[in-house]
């Protein structure tokens, strides 16, 4: 049954295992900014995913958590359950409380079982490696690397819609003079930028099309 309910935690961790080019900044920014620390109250919801209604994100006082609902189709052949627990697989009511037990809601059509798993995950919680700044009413998200440098999400809300935004590594603003590549990153990896903007040049990157939207999601 582990394999079953762990099926979507794999899928993930597949994903995040491949080596990326990334951008990061030598201190949150804006670097001139005083931080906050929590979230305003009109920005505090819950907001829907645009294009995938199965992903919500709330955001609440100090903290910003996504809500993944995955649904998944499977025979009754392809399930494994721990050899301990002694289940009839083919005893319908018996599997579905079995299943409920283990956090997933799940129903049963001849041989086929369709299951629904909710995976929760905390994208920001305020403390010392996650820094919340605001700037012309655009809210930056900080959060600290192990090597001490920064990756900066911009969030912005207008009306019912909220945008993340970011510097993407083939972004051309990383040709200014403030950026540069780690030399301390060996060639076979990822290349990595670093930004070290003064206050005057972030004010000028924010009036170009620095941080493109790489999320929206619409206000519940």
């Amino acid at each position: 049954m582990k394999k079953l309910i762990l099926l979507s935690t794999i899928v993930f961790l597949i994903f995040s295992c491949t080596p990326e080019d990334r951008v990061k900044f030598e201190e949150p920014q804006p670097a001139s900014i005083k931080a906050k620390n929590e979230f305003p109250s009109k920005i505090q919801a819950t907001y829907f995913k645009y294009g995938n209604p199965n992903k919500t994100l709330i955001i609440k006082q100090k903290i910003i958590i996504t809500n993944l609902l995955l649904q998944f189709r499977v025979s009754r052949s392809g399930i494994t359950i721990d050899t301990n627990a002694n289940i009839d697989i083919n005893n319908d009511s018996i599997l579905i409380n079995y299943m409920a037990k283990h956090g997933v809601s799940a129903t049963i059509e001849n041989d086929t079982i369709s299951y629904n798993q909710i995976i929760l995950d905390t994208i920001f919680s305020l403390d010392s490696t996650n820094i919340l700044k605001s700037y012309k009413r655009n809210y930056f998200l900080n959060y600290q690397f192990s090597d001490n440098y920064w990756r900066v999400k911009k969030l912005k809300v207008r009306g019912d819609t909220l945008y993340f935004g970011e510097i993407l590594p083939n972004d051309t603003l990383l040709h200014y003079d403030y950026a540069c590549i780690d030399s301390n990153i060996s060639k076979k990896q990822a290349k990595e930028y670093i930004l070290s903007p003064s206050k005057h040049e972030f004010k000028k990157l924010m009036r170009t099309k620095a941080f493109s939207t790489t999320e929206k999601y619409i206000k519940q």
